[in-house]
């Protein structure tokens, strides 16, 4: 069904070549109208994308408890997300692991949305293990004529015309430990952490950087404990860092002021769950990190932002 397009199963997960988020939501409207599949996106977000193992072992890795391991898988798929943000909330009713478009108005969004519920609903199953089942699955876009495939593929019941797309599920579930993982997926951590010890200067700082969005949303986010992770101890991995010309600090605070802007902005998030998202007390510590990151309350930025929301067509 690609042939159309001279594209390979390859070049649709970008292993080829980096894809445009606009491409990837046009070739999945192209496929879905080729094949009269109107779920075509929910059938590639239920199969196993060729970098999950990695999306795994970042899932798991020193995570204590289900709600750690989403925070953690958030982060780093929010970071490396070109089109939407992912995000989790929960209230004494329920569990919402969603996402977002940047851009809801975009060519083949609907396509888009159904690819991330199916996702969404994969990485909750992976700390959860197999007990788990979603209670409802929603949708940010209009149902189509037959639905029976939405809620035959998810397992559970399908809203439609939603706010944002998401899986719900029992909120008991944060509260459980991760699933414990295959064996061989605790060592490919270890050694990678172990690489990671080695590192100096800019290498050092790139990776952490990159690992930075997980160390927040594990609620690792301390010198000592990622030294201790690593195999490094806290006044080495210190050293290292100020002789890259930085502190673990400014790493964090650079990493966790960008995630807190995406959500603010792009999704109807509360700041309470925001604070909580980013680990941490409340939304009164929050507010002071905020206003000490960007020099603006957290409500002041917001309000601003509201509006060039609007603007582009977006909502929440």
């Amino acid at each position: 069904m690609l042939l159309p397009l001279g594209l390979t199963a390859e070049v649709l997960w970008g292993l080829t070549a980096p894809i445009a988020f606009s491409e990837m939501c046009s070739i999945l409207r192209h496929c879905a109208d080729f094949t009269g599949i109107a779920h075509f996106g929910m059938l590639v977000g239920a199969r196993e994308h060729p970098s999950m193992p990695g999306a795994l072992q970042k899932v798991v890795f020193g995570a204590g408890s289900v709600q750690a391991a989403l925070d953690a898988a958030c982060q780093d798929f929010s970071q490396g997300d070109r089109g939407g943000i992912t995000a989790i909330d929960s209230d004494a009713g329920a569990a919402r692991l969603g996402y977002s478009l940047f851009d809801p108005s975009i060519a083949g969004a609907a396509q888009m949305h159904d690819l991330a519920v199916a996702g969404l609903a994969r990485l909750v199953h992976l700390p959860c293990g197999p007990q788990w089942r979603p209670i409802e699955a929603r949708l940010a876009h209009p149902a189509p004529a037959d639905t029976a495939p939405y809620a035959a593929n998810l397992g559970c019941p399908v809203r439609f015309d939603a706010p944002r797309t998401a899986i719900v599920f029992d909120p008991a579930w944060l509260e459980a430990p991760v699933a414990d993982p295959d064996p061989i997926i605790r060592e490919v951590v270890a050694n990678h952490l172990q690489e990671l010890g080695a590192l100096r200067g800019p290498e050092l700082i790139g990776e952490l950087r990159g690992l930075m969005p997980f160390v927040i949303g594990s609620h690792r986010a301390t010198l000592g404990q990622l030294g201790a992770a690593c195999g490094v101890g806290t006044a080495a991995l210190g050293a290292r860092l100020r002789s890259a010309g930085t502190r673990f600090t400014q790493l964090r605070d650079e990493a966790t002021h960008g995630l807190a802007c995406q959500l603010l902005e792009y999704t109807g998030l509360p700041v309470a769950a925001i604070a909580r998202h980013l680990g941490h007390a409340g939304p009164a510590a929050f507010g002071r990190a905020f206003a000490r990151w960007s020099g603006r309350s957290v409500s002041d930025w917001r309000a601003q932002a509201q509006p060039r929301l609007q603007k582009a067509g977006r909502r929440m």
